[in-house]
């Protein structure tokens, strides 16, 4: 299977269209080709519900922002990691 495991808490669309971006209260992100409906990456390493997806102009980049106060850049391309920002309360 394919889809995610808990809901779905967020979701984006590409600038060009040809994705779309699914975060979930199962910490992933998943990638998916918006023409075929196939998955091409499941981004894994928050450790909380994801709640805000961005993506950048030119189609090469995505953040996840998730309920564990971390922000994660990743290659939409590859689905790779690229890098990690955290952030605390008081």
């Amino acid at each position: 299977i394919n889809g995610h495991t808990q809901l779905i808490s967020s979701i984006a669309i590409s600038p060009n269209n040809a994705y779309v971006i699914t975060g979930s209260y199962d910490n992933t992100a998943k990638i998916w080709d918006i023409y075929t409906g196939q998955l091409k990456h499941t981004c894994i390493g928050h450790t909380s519900p994801i709640r805000y997806i961005t993506i950048s102009e030119d189609n090469s980049y995505m953040t996840t922002c998730s309920l564990d106060m971390v922000v994660k850049t990743w290659d939409i391309e590859t689905g790779q990691l690229l890098q990690t920002a955290v952030g605390y309360t008081h």
